[in-house]
């Protein structure tokens, strides 16, 4: 009895030891890699003052002639009808006959669904 209970130790021990490499194995390969120390403290310091450069910079020169007056500002007046009718003689959905609707217009999930999803097929 107690031959069978050392064999079986000793098992898991050797299994243990087999499989148990593979999961230091990357953090050993990644400690082989060499790390350039001074080439990171320089780029933090180049990026540091990088920012250091943008804050200290104004966008009023950057875009000397922004305007903050109006959101969308446009130079000329155009005249926007306000209704326009788009001709659709001759126009048919490129759909196949597979097309079928998977939800409709109206009320979904407590909110207001504005349009129909149609499954197509594509590709």
């Amino acid at each position: 009895m107690k031959s069978v209970s050392l064999k079986t130790i000793g098992t898991l021990i050797v299994i243990s030891i087999i499989f148990g490499t593979d999961i230091f194995s990357q953090d050993l390969i990644a400690k082989q890699a060499p790390v350039d120390k001074t080439l990171k403290r320089v780029d933090s310091l180049a990026l540091r003052n990088l920012m250091k450069v943008d804050i200290n910079t104004y966008a009023s020169d950057l875009y000397p002639d922004w305007n903050n007056k109006y959101v969308h500002p446009s130079r000329n007046e155009w005249n926007v009808p306000d209704s326009y009718s788009i001709d659709l003689t001759g126009f048919c959905m490129p759909v196949n006959y597979k097309t079928h609707i998977t939800s409709s217009f109206g009320i979904r999930r407590k909110r207001m669904h504005k349009g129909i999803d149609l499954k197509i097929y594509i590709g």
